[in-house]
Formats: C-alpha cells, structure tokens, sequence
C-alpha cells in the first residue's frame, strides 16, 4: 500500500478547527477525517469531502465515488488492521489484504443540461428542413415556366408527374439524412453515437418524408418561386417556438405534472377491491 507523505497530511485538535482551515482554504484539501473513540478497543470515524462537482469534456465527476468512498475504506482497514493487531498481535493477519470492490447504486438516468442537447436540436431541425424550401421554389418555379403545362400538352398524367415528384424528393431526403447522421457522428454528438443507426436515420427520413408532403401542399399556394424561402422560414420559426414552449418550457404538457389525464389499473381486480373497501 502507497502511504501518503507527512508533509501532505495536516491535522487538527478539534473539528471547529479543520472547519476553519477548509474555509479559509477552498479548493486546496480534498478531504479529511474527523475521528472519535469511545473506548479504547472502539474507534469510529467521519468523512469530510469536498463536494463540489467538476465536468471535463462533458462528463462530470463523481464525488462519492471518487473521493468519499475510498477514503471510508481505506480509514476502515486501518481501524480493521490496527484492531486484529491489538488481539492477536503475533497472528500476522491484516485486514489490507481483503479487497473490496465499490458499485454505484442503480438510481433512475438523471437529466443534466447540455449545450448540445440545447442548442443541437435546433441546427438538427434546420438542416433537415434545407430540402423542403429547395422543393417548394422548384415546384413553384414549373409552374411559373409553364413546364408542367408543355409537358401535359406531351401526354404526361398528373399521376405520373406528382408521382416522379415524390420519387426524387424521397431520395433526397434519404439522401440528406444520411449526410446528417455522417456528420452527426464524425462531430460525436451522442444522439448519434449512442443510439441505433437504423433508428436515428427512419426518424430522419420520416421527417424529410412529412416535409415532401407538406412542400407539395405549400406549393399551391405560392405564387412566385422567391416566397419559397419566406415560407420555409416561417415554418422553421414555427417549429422554433413550439421546441421552446415544449422542450424547454414544458408546456402545455408541464400543466400535467407527469400524470396523464387518465389512470392505468394494475389488474381487473383492483377496482373491485377499491369498490370494496370503499
């Protein structure tokens, strides 16, 4: 065992004291102890830490587990040791030689802030909406040009038009999320890394597909192909507010406090118990 050097440990008569020094020290000690003996064979002991949380990287460190807890074991196999060596002094025995082995208790994912998880789903929504402003100025832009009407006086349906249509913008919007996830990963931004491929790309793609379907309606009301960028950018904006009100603000959804506005029942039984005792 690596002992720490004299001239790294301080110690102090009371506790009033080594409260006094930490404050008047901050951020230099990690921790101290506070010990206490009833009785000559009974030593007890505190931990005092610093708890105070750090991030590096976007992780952020764990007190407890990395300073509070191997400070409790290895003050309680010095007190373990010291104890054995007192009742059986020539027995040889050493508590130094168990190992122990800490986990962190399993506890519900905790939702910490990030500016990626702030900021990023923003520019996500943007880039995913770039092909829909693209569409709706190329359909309103036919029609400006009578293209669609030289190629009906050719014969060409409508089915086949409209259907041409959807074709070439559902391979774009493969095409761009395929890109976003591409990118998504080389900047390791963790919607993409931790999550499945074949998930992340669908919700991409189902998006790009809302949005085919939508540009075609927008379309029809447009009547220059300059208004197409007006409308995208209405639309974003749109999408803009509702991601703060829902996202961030929680509302209408918050009004909710977590419980729906209706109640599952664990079994048929329990409403019959209920009626019962009630």
């Amino acid at each position: 065992t690596v002992a720490i050097p004299a001239e790294k440990v301080k110690g102090f008569v009371t506790e009033a004291t080594q409260d006094l020094y930490l404050i008047s020290n901050p951020e230099f000690a990690q921790g101290g102890f506070i010990f206490d003996s009833p009785h000559d064979n009974s030593t007890t002991f505190m931990v005092q830490h610093n708890s105070t949380p750090s991030q590096s990287r976007g992780k952020w460190s764990e007190p407890v587990m990395r300073m509070t807890l191997p400070m409790q074991v290895t003050a309680s196999k010095a007190i373990a040791s010291e104890t054995i060596r007192r009742v059986d002094p020539g027995g040889g025995t050493s508590f130094h030689d168990m190992t122990l082995h800490m986990q962190p208790f399993a506890h519900p994912p905790q939702d910490i802030a990030s500016f990626e998880g702030s900021i990023a789903p923003l520019f996500l929504v943007a880039c995913a909406m770039f092909p829909f402003v693209v569409q709706i100025s190329e359909v309103v832009q036919e029609r400006e040009l009578k293209l669609r009407q030289a190629l009906a006086a050719m014969g060409l349906h409508d089915t086949s038009y409209w259907l041409s249509w959807h074709i070439y913008q559902s391979a774009m919007a493969f095409l761009n999320a395929l890109l976003i996830y591409c990118f998504g990963c080389i900047f390791q931004f963790k919607i993409f890394v931790k999550n499945d491929f074949g998930v992340v790309l669908l919700t991409f793609w189902m998006h790009g597909q809302a949005l085919v379907g939508l540009a075609f309606i927008a379309s029809t009301v447009l009547a220059r192909s300059t208004q197409a960028v007006a409308m995208g950018f209405a639309t974003f904006l749109i999408g803009f507010v509702l991601f703060f009100m829902v996202g961030l603000f929680e509302f209408p959804f918050g009004a909710l406090d977590g419980t729906p506005p209706f109640s599952y029942e664990t079994n048929i039984t329990t409403s019959v118990l209920q009626l019962k005792t009630g």
